[in-house]
């Protein structure tokens, strides 16, 4: 098959990690395999450099540049002419919609990445796009989760799809594994004494994942304890996490890290991860990717965390601090018996296994398997 992928970019992130894995491996399975990217430059086009996935860069030059940009697009795939034209998250999704008049026999497949978005959180243009997508929704062949919660939030606001599957993450489990020498320098690097209890958290600093909670929590935790924060944000809002940290008088047990391109050393340093997220994690890399380390984790109830988790660790109510507090202490204290996280990612969320299952149902597509009449009511 001939698959053009639409994305934003693919700077560090959870969902553009899944692209990059998801686009590597049809290609090596000898799919013919592009990458239509909006803002180029990102961490993970370096990973494709050497692959056989094609990247093509679509320099769009801000929110407002429109035309030439849709242009551009409309250019490559009349000239890529894909069987399969999978676009990732709200815009590209709109985007992938108004190119419907010009993609003839190819099948349009939406990527839907969250659950319950709390949109008061977000600007006027987020909240437009949201009832938008909705909207066109019904132009899409096929929408493909990567979470149950996503597929029903999406639904219950008004999404459409002629098909909607879900298709969990696939985490590359030898990259992901705990190395010991990796857990000596980065504790280095960090300042952290190796008899030191330090729990993780790795995300981009933004509303969604509530790391004022997280804060809070941590008057729960053993005093001698440390938190780890990998991820950026806004200057903004990194203003207002430092400015929290202060006003807790943590600055000696807080650690704000950045991003990482080498993230799954982070998770060799660490004695447990916690996501405190309040809303809209559909299935959060970075728990499966934790467990997969062998990291204990605790994590609020959202999303489809719960199924991921399994008996690994504990779920907590989101924006609830004391017992996300008192789940961290017992996850550090190593008080309660979990079952073996790595076990359950290597059996559960292959790589492997999230290919096969989008490669059929590109396949169903293309063979007019899968119903092409609204499937939803």
């Amino acid at each position: 098959m001939k698959i053009l992928i639409l994305t934003g970019s693919l700077a560090q992130g959870g969902a553009e990690r899944q692209i990059t894995i998801l686009a590597r491996s049809m290609a090596e399975l000898g799919h013919q395999v592009g990458i239509a990217v909006m803002y180029p430059g990102g961490a993970f086009e370096s990973e494709l450099a050497s692959s056989k996935v094609q990247v093509f860069p679509l320099n769009k030059r801000g929110r407002w540049d429109v035309a030439h940009f849709f242009l551009e697009l409309q250019k490559l795939v009349t000239i890529f002419h894909p069987d399969i034209l999978q676009t990732f998250l709200t815009v590209p999704n709109i985007i992938g919609s108004l190119l419907r008049p010009w993609l003839g026999r190819t099948r349009l497949v939406w990527g839907v990445r969250n659950s319950n978005m709390d949109l008061s959180h977000y600007d006027t243009l987020s909240r437009f796009c949201a009832k938008l997508e909705a909207l066109m929704s019904r132009s899409c062949d096929l929408a493909i989760a990567n979470s149950h919660a996503g597929v029903r939030a999406h639904i219950d606001r008004g999404v459409r799809p002629k098909r909607f599957e879900v298709v969990e993450n696939g985490i590359d489990t030898e990259r992901f594994k705990w190395r010991q020498d990796q857990r000596t320098k980065i504790r280095t690097i960090w300042e952290i004494p190796e008899t030191a209890k330090l729990c993780l958290a790795v995300g981009r600093i933004d509303p969604m994942k509530d790391h004022e909670t997280l804060l809070q929590s941590m008057r729960r935790w053993p005093t001698d304890s440390l938190l780890a924060i990998v991820g950026s944000g806004a200057p903004s809002a990194m203003l207002k996490l430092r400015a929290a940290i202060k006003e807790l008088g943590f600055e000696t047990r807080v650690r704000l890290v950045g991003s990482m391109g080498d993230v799954e050393n982070a998770y060799s340093a660490a004695d447990a991860l916690v996501l405190p997220s309040a809303f809209g994690e559909g299935f959060p890399n970075v728990v499966a990717e934790a467990m997969s380390c062998g990291l204990r984790v605790v994590a609020t109830d959202v999303g489809d965390v719960r199924r991921i988790v399994g008996g690994c660790g504990q779920t907590v109510p989101p924006r609830d601090p004391e017992a996300l507090g008192r789940a961290i202490a017992d996850a550090l204290c190593e008080q309660a018996r979990y079952d073996d996280p790595r076990a359950r990612i290597v059996s559960n969320y292959s790589v492997p296994k999230m290919v096969e299952l989008t490669l059929q149902y590109y396949g169903e597509l293309m063979s007019s398997k899968m119903p092409l009449d609204d499937a939803l009511p």
